[in-house]
């Protein structure tokens, strides 16, 4: 009797629909929650400080999956400058996009990371597009895409602490470079 029942265990669990995480969802359930969650944003964090001198920082916060384990959560960021000129007015990406960096696998609940970039130029409003992968066996399961935004208290490494912006200008410090 103990073999007919791990046996139709067994059975049971390989003609099951692939399920994405410890939730029981589909794919398309855990891409959507993942992309909707209050846990995937991107935000400025450091905005040309007296300890950070045209510097802009940018945090990014991932949800996990609440998978296997064997998932991993990566982001890219692109830092892009305001140009007011008129025939090309509106958000440029400054440079190339950083490389893909590891936040870790995506069993926790979250996880955060970031980056400083300085600048020379001062005068320009700055902002990040985040780009989100979480890849299982080296391929992107799920992706989502964030601008900066503000108002994340949780963003660690701010300076001053809390800080959380969509923007930042460089070289209009009075303490900060605000937005």
């Amino acid at each position: 009797m103990r073999r007919t029942t791990a046996v139709t265990a067994l059975l049971a669990a390989l003609l099951a629909p692939t399920t994405a995480g410890a939730r029981g969802e589909t794919r398309a359930q855990t891409q959507h929650r993942l992309t909707v969650s209050e846990a995937l944003w991107a935000t400025v964090n450091v905005c040309d400080t007296r300890r950070h001198p045209n510097a802009i920082g940018v945090r990014v916060s991932m949800p996990g999956t609440f998978a296997n384990g064997k998932e991993l959560m990566y982001a890219r960021l692109q830092v892009q400058y305001l140009s007011t000129r008129k025939k090309t007015h509106g958000w440029r990406d400054l440079g190339r996009a950083t490389g893909w960096f590891l936040l870790g696998n995506a069993r926790q609940s979250s996880r955060q990371s970031g980056m400083t970039f300085r600048f020379k130029p001062q005068g320009f409003r700055f902002r990040a597009r985040a780009d989100f992968r979480w890849r299982f066996r080296g391929r992107a399961r799920y992706r989502a895409s964030e601008y900066t935004s503000g108002g994340h208290r949780d963003a660690a490494g701010a300076d001053p602490p809390h800080e959380s912006r969509p923007t930042c200008v460089i070289g209009r410090r009075t303490g900060a470079g605000r937005s």
